[in-house]
């Protein structure tokens, strides 16, 4: 009797245990994006570059449903590339602040397609002037999840499609934006989320 008893109180554990882990209430990680882009005009080489980091804290609501806040920092080098349009080229850094909501639309296996909404603040300086770039941004885009394990999922994402609306300031002049953006943004981004 006493061995039944043991062994159902094993039991009883492990099925709790087991029942627990797999109950994470938060998640924190981030992404990191870098591009680099060297082009060749009349033997003269230029290069432009930058990179982001963006760390991020979420609640996790079901397993398919995520809200939480995100900070970023962004350092971008255009500035002597002729292939850019002249009013893109720049040397600038931003820091911005957001809120994003996140729901899987695809559950194949380990892989998870998420819709990622979200509202932001991001303000940009330009080196070289006084100029400060205020904007307040709202979006819609894509992410790919894959669950490494029950805790550790790997995250690629990108900006190249995003439905948006962006409302700023730029010096003197206020910018509006509202549409579909294809291929402006960055290239992917990775990251990582650990649930706890």
């Amino acid at each position: 009797m006493r061995k039944l008893v043991t062994a159902v109180f094993a039991v009883a554990l492990l099925v709790t245990a087991a029942v627990s882990a797999s109950a994470y209430e938060f998640t924190i990680g981030g992404q990191v994006g870098y591009f680099y882009q060297k082009e060749e005009i009349n033997s003269n080489s230029e290069k432009g570059s930058g990179f982001s980091i963006a760390p991020e804290f979420a609640k996790i609501i079901d397993e398919d449903t995520n809200v939480g806040i995100g900070l970023k920092y962004v350092y971008e080098d255009t500035a002597k590339l002729q292939s850019v349009d002249p009013d893109d080229r720049v040397k600038a850094t931003t820091l911005g602040v957001y809120l994003f909501g996140e729901r899987a639309v695809l559950n194949p296996g380990p892989f998870k397609v998420f819709l990622r909404g979200d509202i932001g603040y991001d303000s940009t300086k330009y080196d070289g002037n006084d100029d400060r770039e205020n904007v307040i941004s709202v979006g819609i885009l894509p992410n790919v999840q894959y669950a490494l394990s029950d805790r550790l999922t790997l995250i690629v994402s990108s900006d190249v499609l995003r439905l948006g609306f962006i409302h700023g300031k730029k010096g003197d002049n206020k910018v509006t934006n509202f549409g579909f953006n294809v291929g402006d943004g960055d290239i992917a981004s990775v990251g990582l989320k650990f649930a706890f």
